[in-house]
C-alpha cells in the first residue's frame, strides 16, 4: 500500500512540471508501474525479478532526470514539491527488497545469478 500512495502521490505532483515536461513524465510512469507490477508477477523466478529491478532503476534514473530538467524551468516548486516525493517513491523499492531479502534467505541476490 505505501508503494502504491507514494507513486500516487509523485504522479499527481508531476502537475508541479512546466506543462512541457509532463507528457514524458506521465509515460516514464506509466512504464514504471508497469515495471514494478511485473516485478511482483515474476516471483518466484528471482533471475526475471532482478532483470525487473534493474528495469525500474533505469526507468527510476530517467524519471529524476526528467524532474531535474523540469526544475530548471520550474524552479523551487518542483524542487520542494515533486523531487521529494520521488525519491520516497524510489526509496520505497529498496526498502521493499531489502526487506525481502533479509526475511527470506532463498532470495539472496548471490542466488539470483
Amino acid at each position: 500500500m505505501q508503494e502504491a500512495n507514494n507513486i500516487g502521490t509523485a504522479w499527481l505532483r508531476i502537475d508541479l512540471l512546466p506543462a512541457s515536461s509532463q507528457p514524458a513524465m506521465r509515460e516514464l510512469f506509466r512504464q514504471y508501474l508497469d515495471s514494478r507490477l511485473e516485478t511482483y508477477r515474476r516471483i518466484p523466478d528471482m533471475v526475471a525479478v532482478e532483470a525487473e529491478l534493474g528495469r525500474t532503476a533505469k526507468l527510476q534514473g530517467e524519471i529524476w532526470k526528467v524532474a531535474l530538467a523540469g526544475q530548471k524551468e520550474g524552479g523551487q516548486v518542483v524542487v520542494l514539491g515533486l523531487l521529494p516525493v520521488l525519491n520516497e517513491m524510489f526509496d520505497i523499492v529498496t526498502t521493499r527488497t531489502m526487506a525481502a531479502r533479509l526475511t527470506r534467505p532463498w532470495l539472496c541476490s548471490s542466488c539470483w545469478r
